[in-house]
């Protein structure tokens, strides 16, 4: 169950809004009362959740943007990045990824070091596997997504974007005011387990 009224009175800035973790993350923050601006570099993506999001009765606007504004002028803000649990760890033939994630992690505790001072907190949130049509396509579609990546989870299973948005809510919310210069883990698992689930949903050894 949601805290409708947590986001009242404030906008959020969504960047990548019209993807599908950008997409939920707008659609909850618009559920707990922000006036969301949905911003990515695909108007039509941006387009589609901004009117999900007013049908649904939430305020939203669309914005084809690459970059977030200053926030000083508002008095302070939370940034949130989102990085990967493969920032924390390495896997093979993925070094792009894995560093580029890694450099996120650390870029924003540097951010929040620097903008403590103008009121601005800034976290990074690391996913484990989310089921969603970009990550699932390299398994061959959702269902087999799920077979070939929830055991390596100890949940035994993939997380779902709206579970991502409920963490992106608590960093942006007045519950997490002395929260910043951190990374909240929502993986399932993946980096205390490192292993397999198995069959009988237990892990294997």
């Amino acid at each position: 169950m949601t805290n409708p009224g947590r986001m009242a009175e404030r906008v959020a800035l969504i960047t990548g809004g019209g993807g599908e973790i950008g997409g939920a993350i707008a659609r909850r923050f618009a559920q707990e009362g922000a006036r969301v601006a949905v911003a990515d570099l695909d108007p039509a993506k941006a387009q589609r959740v901004t009117r999900a999001i007013t049908e649904g009765g939430g305020q939203a606007r669309a914005f084809a943007v690459d970059t977030v504004p200053a926030m000083r002028r508002a008095g302070g803000g939370s940034i949130i990045n989102i990085a990967s649990q493969l920032g924390h760890l390495g896997i093979g033939l993925r070094s792009p990824y894995c560093t580029s994630k890694a450099a996120l992690l650390h870029f924003t505790r540097i951010l929040a070091m620097d903008h403590a001072v103008d009121r601005i907190r800034a976290n990074t949130i690391s996913p484990g596997f989310i089921l969603t049509e970009r990550s699932s396509a390299r398994s061959g579609g959702k269902e087999r997504a799920r077979i070939v990546n929830g055991p390596r989870h100890l949940l035994n299973r993939p997380g779902e974007p709206e579970e991502i948005a409920a963490g992106a809510v608590y960093l942006a919310s007045e519950e997490a005011s002395f929260v910043t210069a951190t990374d909240l883990l929502i993986d399932g698992g993946y980096i205390a387990f490192k292993g397999h689930m198995g069959a009988d949903g237990r892990p294997l050894v």
